[in-house]
Order: structure tokens, then C-alpha cells, then sequence
């Protein structure tokens, strides 16, 4: 498994397309039963410099990286039931009267998300 695992982050970011994202550097980590099985960086912490990445010391922007988590946390919770996705937002805050509110559902993008999310492992069976 971790050799297949490997090979599938080296080739994915091997590929040109990638390559051309713009994206200088990325870490790729595989974790299973709460532990590390996998580490590994690829690309440049320092383009400049060219130093390497470290995964355990590079450090990245967050920037928009964490509404990925968050989507996959909250479909993570809908599989275990212990939320239900279409119960309106601001029922969970409390709130009455929705036109006095304006909270963007964005449904269609989490489950874009999801999909892009679940999709590379079905090719691989992690558990």
C-alpha cells in the first residue's frame, strides 16, 4: 500500500500540468489509524535557494487550504450522522427569521468538493 500510495503522489506531482500550476512546492501525507505512514515533500520551500521541502519544518500559507478541510470535515460528519446537511445554517446559531440574515450556503461547491475530495480514494483502499 505505501509503495502504491508513493508512487501516486510521485507521478501526480511529476506531472506537467502541476508542474505548470504555479505551485512551487506541496507535502503529501498519508495517515492511517491516527499515525504517520507516509511523508513526503516535493518542490522547493526556497525557489530561490532551491532548498528543498521539509514536511516536518516547511512551513505554508494556509490561505483558502482550509475551506478543503473544513468541506471534508463536514462530509466526514454527515457520513458518522452527526450532522444532517440540509438543516438550515441558522438554526444551528439560533435564529428565527432568515431574511434578516444573509448566510451563503455554497452547496454546490461542497459537493464539488466532496466528490474531488473521495474520488482518489476509492482508487486506494486506505484502511
Amino acid at each position: 500500500m505505501l509503495r502504491t500510495c508513493k508512487a501516486f503522489a510521485d507521478e501526480f506531482f511529476a506531472r506537467q500540468d502541476v508542474k505548470a500550476s504555479g505551485v512551487p512546492e506541496a507535502v503529501f501525507v498519508l495517515v492511517k489509524d491516527g499515525k504517520v505512514q507516509l511523508q513526503k515533500g516535493y518542490g522547493y520551500a526556497n525557489v530561490e535557494k532551491k532548498s528543498p521541502v521539509a514536511p516536518e519544518k516547511t512551513l505554508f500559507r494556509i490561505a483558502s487550504v482550509s475551506k478543503v478541510f473544513t468541506a471534508a470535515a463536514v462530509m466526514q460528519l454527515d457520513e458518522q450522522g452527526k450532522i444532517e446537511l440540509n438543516r438550515d445554517v441558522l438554526k444551528f446559531r439560533g435564529y428565527q427569521n432568515e431574511e434578516q440574515y444573509e448566510v451563503p450556503r455554497h452547496d454546490g461547491a461542497f459537493i464539488d468538493a466532496y466528490d474531488r475530495i473521495r474520488s482518489p480514494c476509492r482508487r486506494f483502499d486506505l484502511r
